[in-house]
């Protein structure tokens, strides 16, 4: 196994790790399925409390945080997990050693721009941290199909962060190895 499967398989096991270890959580009420309130991420042993919230019916000023109980948000949950598998198994069959022995680099330019794609498939979307942008590119077809106002920011979001995350993780792959060719050149 060369050095970039072994990576991209820690990488994983990390952000798997870290997916399962540290879900985010939310409030749920008892008798409303629709209600669900974000409480952020926490460890999976010591999940957080509900809290009250305020009331919107008449004469009820705040909901008690007994009305709630706290459940894992499984929305961004299992399409993040599957997203992360998927870009690590085609990271581990693009770099895998060729029939004659060669291993594929980074440097080279067609690998170079699939790389960047990985990376860039990679990054979560600002605002959630269990969202990668892979998840939005497999939305995408469903957005072409029903363009309505739920799929207009993977419309437009979509292109957009991977045109920006893209030209970020290329000019950082373009640097990585710019530095170590001149480090092994001696300059």
């Amino acid at each position: 196994m060369k050095r970039i499967q072994g990576a991209a398989i820690v990488i994983w096991l990390v952000w798997v790790g870290y997916i399962v270890l540290f879900p985010n959580w939310q409030e749920a009420a008892e008798r409303e399925k629709d209600y669900r309130k974000e409480l952020g991420v926490h460890f999976v042993l010591k999940p957080p409390a509900p809290v009250a919230v305020p009331c919107y019916f008449v004469g009820c000023i705040t909901a008690p945080a007994s009305y709630f109980h706290v459940v894992i948000d499984r929305r961004d949950f299992y399409p993040g997990l599957i997203c992360v598998t998927a870009l690590m198994i085609v990271t581990l069959v693009v770099f895998r050693t060729g029939k004659n022995g060669s291993t594929p680099s980074i440097v080279g330019r067609r690998l170079n721009l699939v790389a960047t794609s990985l990376i860039t498939l990679t990054l979560p979307v600002p605002g959630n941290p269990y969202f990668p942008l892979g998840v939005l590119a497999g939305y995408m077809p469903i957005a072409m199909l029903h363009p309505d106002h739920d799929h207009i920011s993977v419309l437009l979001g979509f292109p957009f962060f991977f045109g920006v995350y893209g030209a970020a993780a290329y000019l950082a792959i373009r640097l990585a190895s710019w530095a170590r060719t001149s480090m092994k050149s001696g300059r």
